[in-house]
């Protein structure tokens, strides 16, 4: 007797008969009805439905991008689809809810583009809630035209993506969505109260989240969370109520969590905005020796002088006007200047006049 007619017994054929037509019931109930009910998502992608969320004026927790030489880093390259090992520009990056990443930067930039590349990204990253910067300990920055990305304890930049992006008004959500795959999805993406939400919306916030339940539907639902619960303002009301109709029970899931968002919403207590380029003038560059410094500075002023391999190598006084660098022999420097209202770098070019 095998295994599939062990629920037969001498109960008359009349039982087998029956048989065909539950089996039926059973199969409509699983596959059929429940395709009958499903819904549209009614977005394609959350990046794009609420822009500007976060802009690039908004408060950032960001204290400091310090150079810390180079290293050999494995990181993800999306322009080969690959792991790959770099010989990296590092910064040390933190950030003043005591969060700490490094920026890693591809040697393909100059050592003054990998700096400026390294401050922008934190200072972004920077703007985003607590919860979602915990787990980035690297942030990879290459040059190329490809999609960001996160997972892997870290984030993924491609550069000539940013004016894209920038160009919508996402790239700050864009960071959400992958600092959300970096620091969430681990503990939340099939947990049962999330997949419980997920059963009683009998819908996702877009085709990107249908198509990918487990992979993209708490990065997708996070955004909108974010719109709908602490920034409702820079949204339409019509947007807002799109989510809080589709997603209700995803909604009440985030609420419950009691996440660390700081610093959402901005207030003027919490700015930490980068220096404009007008605050802080450093000059002659290159020099031969002697440079000017024309900041607003106070008695909490720090200005330090790194190398190239991010080593520090002098501090001056605060208030000073002018440091001299005609001891040290020419090459590329970092002088880094700090205070209350936060941080500015300048990469410097020591270069002796030839006559």
């Amino acid at each position: 007797m095998t295994p599939r007619l062990l629920h037969t017994t001498i109960a008359s054929a009349r039982r087998r008969y029956v048989q065909p037509p539950l089996l039926l019931l059973v199969l409509l109930c699983y596959f059929v009805l429940p395709l009958a009910h499903a819904q549209t998502p009614p977005y394609s992608g959350t990046i794009f439905t609420a822009p500007n969320l976060i802009t690039p004026t908004d408060c950032s927790t960001l204290l400091t991008v310090t150079p810390a030489g180079t290293g050999s880093r494995m990181v993800f390259d999306r322009r080969v689809n690959a792991w790959i090992t770099i010989n990296a520009y590092l910064f040390n990056v933190l950030w003043d809810d005591s969060l700490r990443s490094q920026a890693v930067v591809n040697p393909e930039f100059t050592p003054a583009e990998a700096a400026t590349q390294a401050q922008k990204y934190a200072h972004m990253l920077g703007q985003l809630p607590h919860c979602l910067r915990t787990d980035i300990d690297e942030i990879w920055i290459h040059k190329g035209n490809n999609d960001w990305g996160g997972g892997n304890q870290s984030v993924l930049i491609h550069t000539d993506r940013a004016a894209f992006y920038e160009s919508l008004g996402i790239a700050e959500e864009t960071l959400v969505h992958e600092a959300t795959h970096t620091s969430l999805d681990a503990q939340h993406a099939t947990a049962t109260g999330w997949l419980n939400a997920q059963t009683l919306d009998n819908n996702f916030i877009s085709t990107y989240a249908q198509q990918n339940p487990t992979r993209e539907d708490v990065a997708e639902s996070f955004l909108t969370w974010l719109a709908v619960r602490h920034l409702p303002s820079r949204t339409t009301a019509a947007i807002l109520n799109t989510i809080s109709q589709t997603i209700p029970n995803r909604l009440l899931y985030f609420d419950a969590q009691n996440f660390n968002l700081h610093p959402i919403p901005c207030s003027a207590t919490q700015v930490n905005p980068l220096p404009s380029p007008t605050a802080w003038k450093v000059y002659p560059n290159p020099t031969s020796g002697l440079l000017f410094i024309d900041a607003a500075q106070d008695a909490e002023t720090s200005i330090r002088l790194y190398n190239a391999w991010g080593q520090e190598l002098e501090r001056f006084p605060s208030r000073s006007t002018s440091v001299d660098l005609s001891t040290y022999p020419d090459g590329l420097y970092y002088l880094i200047h700090r205070s209350r209202s936060g941080q500015a770098s300048t990469t410097l070019i020591k270069q002796s006049q030839t006559r």
